[in-house]
């Protein structure tokens, strides 16, 4: 991404590979936009894509967004917030500690304040590694729409035989 994307449109592509070829690449139409997409990163477990992109609705530059993996296609891309963006660029994610971790790159200028935290420059500077950790979990409920209960049908098959019921008792 940092070639020349002005003069290119970067989008993301999947392709599966065996021991023996690797498929066609297929555009993953879902997360591309007509910005740029690229540098993925896929979860250990193969359920979260992370990649960055400079499409509208980010924080300024180029943003890290994710995007869950469910029943074989991709939800909407989320933004992954200020914890981790900022109006610089943050590119190139990778995973560590079983998904938990997050690395990525950033333009970001930090600058020491006297407490010890950082705070960013408008100066752009170069390239600097950051890392971030979560501990999110994600339930998947599956739910399924009961049909009503056809009360008319249920009487019609309980009332008649209920009085016998009763009577025997």
């Amino acid at each position: 991404l940092r070639e020349d994307f002005y003069h290119r449109t970067y989008d993301l592509y999947s392709a599966t590979i065996t021991d023996l070829s690797v498929g066609e690449a297929v555009a993953l139409t879902s997360l591309n936009t007509p910005y740029n997409e690229g540098a993925p990163a896929v979860s250990p477990v193969g359920d979260f894509i992370y990649f960055a992109s400079d499409r509208p609705g980010g924080l300024g530059g180029f943003d890290l967004f994710r995007s869950r993996r469910l029943r074989g296609g991709n939800q909407t891309a989320t933004n992954l917030g200020a914890a981790v963006n900022t109006a610089a660029n943050e590119l190139d994610p990778a995973l560590a500690m079983g998904g938990y971790a997050l690395y990525f790159s950033s333009d970001r200028a930090p600058i020491e304040t006297p407490n010890g935290s950082e705070k960013l420059s408008a100066a752009p500077r170069e390239y600097n590694l950051y890392q971030t950790t979560s501990r999110e979990v994600f339930t998947e409920i599956e739910t399924t729409a009961r049909p009503p209960i056809d009360w008319v049908a249920l009487w019609s098959l309980i009332g008649p035989n209920l009085l016998w019921a009763l009577l025997a008792l």
